[in-house]
């Protein structure tokens, strides 16, 4: 593999730099495929690198030393509700925007806050084609799953989905990837149990209340049967004000759901 790097790096880009070329992106993305033995035997010859600074990483590890600390985890001190951060907050403190907002979900948990280092991998992963990130930032949420316990009783992992069209535009959904390495690092399974039926306009520069007027019957649950009396984990890239993720849960729960959580990478 080095030799190869070192006889194209063209294809390969420059490590240390964060810019993964495509033949990069193909290996990455070839070896988030498999699991077990297979995923051992594939790191012993195609090691896998750090997604923020390219360089190559130790078996177990998300994210080099150097490019974690420059990762701004949330601790405990944040909305109980929402995940997001506050210097000042117990655990078990609410935000005073979660205050007036009443969710379909019983709360939100995201690994990190915003900054420019996550700003750009969740970029990557949604709109540069780099599916391969899902599998670190996948693996860095399932330790704050188990973390926080969410996975006990759940009957699976579903994830929030594009519209048909988006999704064959980007040619994947970014929510299901990271749902996938949730399901295997819990033995659970992904459950595609919503379906998006109205392509709505991009949300990015909304207020909460133009997003839960937009969203509105936005989806649809493909299976009612499967929904009903179970426990369920939702699961998205980035965390806003919730608008999407209020209204999954909210079809969810009109399905017979007993409970909804979210799960997201970051928090905007």
């Amino acid at each position: 593999m080095r030799f190869v790097e070192k006889k194209f790096p063209f294809v390969f880009g420059d490590k240390g730099s964060g810019r993964l070329w495509p033949g990069r992106t193909f290996f990455q993305t070839f070896k988030s495929g498999f699991q077990g033995w297979a995923e051992v035997l594939l790191d012993l010859f195609l090691p896998d690198e750090c997604p923020v600074c390219g360089g190559t990483l130790e078996r177990g590890q998300n994210f080099c030393r150097e490019c974690e600390a420059e990762l701004p985890q949330i601790g405990d001190r944040r909305c109980a509700i929402c995940s997001q951060p506050f210097p000042g907050m117990e655990p078990g403190d609410v935000c005073a925007s979660c205050k007036e907002t009443r969710f379909n979900f019983r709360r939100n948990v995201s690994c990190f806050s915003r900054n420019e280092v996550t700003f750009g991998l969740i970029h990557r992963l949604k709109y540069n084609g780099e599916g391969w990130l899902a599998r670190p930032l996948g693996k860095a949420l399932a330790k704050i799953v188990e973390r926080e316990g969410l996975n006990e009783g759940c009957a699976g992992f579903v994830p929030v989905p594009l519209h048909p069209v988006r999704e064959r535009e980007r040619g994947y959904n970014q929510a299901d990837l990271i749902a996938k390495e949730l399901g295997k690092s819990f033995k659970l399974p992904v459950c595609r149990l919503l379906r998006r039926v109205i392509a709505t306009p991009k949300q990015t520069v909304l207020t909460r209340a133009q997003r839960k007027k937009n969203l509105k019957n936005a989806f649809v649950v493909q299976n009612d049967k499967k929904v009903s009396g179970k426990r369920w984990i939702l699961v998205d890239d980035v965390f806003t004000t919730g608008s999407t993720l209020d209204e999954c849960a909210r079809m969810l729960r009109l399905a017979g759901a007993e409970d909804v959580n979210a799960i997201t990478v970051c928090h905007a």
